[in-house]
């Protein structure tokens, strides 16, 4: 049975449709046929190249994904340690940012009011 799709009604919206029915033996691209014209050799190595360059970028993100979760997480430890450890400090920290923010704010929306 080929994979070429028959039913032209509607057109080919997923990714892996559209692939599955290029990579066909019947595909004029697969075939080597005269109706890719000259650069179709060349068209279909650079897409092999940015389909193993983006396979790359892909596993290079996931390891850096996975070490940014690894870090967060020992940091969010670290920090929920000097909580347990400092509770007084801690609050008068959260406190002073709330009042420093705070500050900043009405300093802001009391310029814009004026004319």
């Amino acid at each position: 049975m080929s994979n070429i799709r028959t039913d032209r009604s509607r057109p080919m919206h997923d990714a892996a449709e559209q692939q599955d029915a290029q990579s066909s033996p019947h595909h004029p691209a697969a075939a080597g046929s005269d109706e890719t014209g000259p650069f179709g050799e060349a068209a279909r190595a650079t897409a092999e190249a940015v389909r193993a360059v983006s396979r790359k970028a892909s596993a290079a993100m996931t390891e850096v994904g996975e070490e940014a979760r690894q870090t967060s997480a020992r940091g969010g430890a670290h920090v929920a340690r000097y909580v347990g450890a400092h509770p007084v400090i801690s609050i008068a920290i959260a406190a002073s940012v709330g009042v420093f923010a705070g500050l900043l704010l009405a300093r802001r929306y009391s310029l814009q009011a004026r004319p």
